[in-house]
């Protein structure tokens, strides 16, 4: 479950899985890809490091040689071996989830950022995330032969019979714990939601 809501109990760790429904479908959230999703977060800011300037390829914001391509975005050099000496940040509009496809670094020395904890070694693949914080990239002065690659992905948003986009909120959008709220089938445009499972909503993120 993402799991970014407390329960009526406010049991620990939180246990509700709310979405916003958005006013858009997923065809036309492509053709705007440079909007940010509907909600009361601010988008969140780079990491303060000295790089080049800020690109921009459909919903990925980023900087340094980290490569994007179409929904995902890789270490550098992808599909071969990243180098030394790197740096590179990323952001999407807040929460957009994300599925990690390939990974694998210098443990404990080439790190990768994700909602402000640093992962490195091997492991993650196939874990997903909703993502609240920018992403940051960092590799040392040397690497051995564990250091390969690796790659994130946007998820396909889920969408119930009327089309429209799910999305994850953030914990500041959170609806009071004793609110109760329509599953997202019968949920307005705008409107908070449970997910439950529903519409393709994701079971396994944990946010």
């Amino acid at each position: 479950d993402i799991n970014n809501c407390y329960d009526s109990n406010y049991t620990y760790p939180a246990s509700r899985d709310v979405y916003r429904k958005q006013n858009f479908t997923r065809n036309e959230s492509n053709a705007t890809a440079s909007t940010p999703f509907t909600t009361t977060t601010t988008t969140c800011s780079f990491t303060e490091i000295s790089l080049e300037e800020e690109q921009v390829d459909g919903l990925w914001h980023f900087q340094g040689p980290c490569v994007v391509s179409g929904p995902c975005l890789s270490s550098p050099g992808y599909p071969g071996f990243y180098g030394e000496n790197e740096t590179c940040v990323a952001s999407l509009p807040p929460f957009t989830a994300l599925t990690v496809k390939e990974f694998g670094t210098e443990k404990f020395y080439d790190q990768l950022t994700v909602n402000a904890i640093r992962y490195s070694g091997r492991g993650l693949r196939g874990e997903s995330f909703v993502l609240w914080s920018s992403i940051t990239w960092t590799s040392d002065e040397s690497n051995d032969r564990y250091a390969e690659y690796w790659k994130l992905c946007l998820d396909t948003p889920p969408v119930c019979s009327d089309g429209l986009v799910l999305t994850p909120v953030s914990v500041p959008d959170c609806p009071a714990a004793t609110e109760r709220l329509r599953d997202c089938q019968r949920a307005e445009p705008g409107e908070l939601c449970e997910g439950d499972g529903q519409c393709g909503t994701r079971t396994d993120i944990n946010n």
